[in-house]
């Protein structure tokens, strides 16, 4: 895990409704600057000119940005900064509506062109880890294909029922006397 400094330009639509997808394709890069960069060369140009380009050059819903400032794991890589970004789905296939530029092929160009440079300036392209992910929304705590005791799961459904949410559904579960023994709180 990491310490980071946290900014978001560009806040993300409101959350979706409980057991719904949320808006747009995500995704969560971790990138490390060039070598040639010092770190306050690396934060002035990513808060600057960087920060401006990502804006004004991509159909961006959602934009986190978080400064490493130092790892809390010992096996953590080597990041300098860790980017969320949320885009409409269609970016995700149709380089026009990434680049904010739909129908105008100018546009396009001059979107790719200034990203294009803004990266090349800041990032060791060697050393970025995008990962795309989605977003849901549930009421209840459990997770998916989550083992829990019955009367867990009814008392969870009860709370999130008694505030309006919708509960949780399952499937009952048969297990031998070893393994439920084994899986008891």
């Amino acid at each position: 895990g990491y310490l980071v400094c946290e900014s978001r330009p560009i806040v993300a639509p409101g959350p979706a409704r409980p057991g719904d997808r949320s808006a747009g394709a995500s995704q969560i890069t971790c990138i490390a600057a060039r070598d040639d960069l010092t770190h306050a060369e690396f934060v002035a140009r990513w808060q600057g000119e960087f920060c401006a380009a990502a804006i004004e050059c991509q159909d961006t819903m959602a934009y986190v940005r978080n400064e490493v400032v130092r790892p809390l794991t010992d096996d953590a890589p080597d990041w300098w900064a860790i980017v969320e970004e949320t885009f409409p789905l269609a970016a995700l296939t149709d380089p026009e509506v990434f680049y904010d530029a739909v129908g105008d092929p100018e546009r396009l160009a001059a979107n790719q062109a200034r990203l294009f440079e803004a990266v090349g300036e800041l990032i060791d392209l060697s050393r970025v880890d995008a990962r795309f992910y989605s977003e849901y929304r549930f009421d209840t705590e459990f997770l998916v294909d989550e083992q829990v005791d019955k009367f867990r799961f009814m008392e969870e459904n009860e709370r999130v029922i008694s505030n309006g949410g919708r509960p949780a559904t399952a499937q009952p579960l048969l297990l031998g006397i070893t393994k439920a023994s084994l899986s008891t709180e």
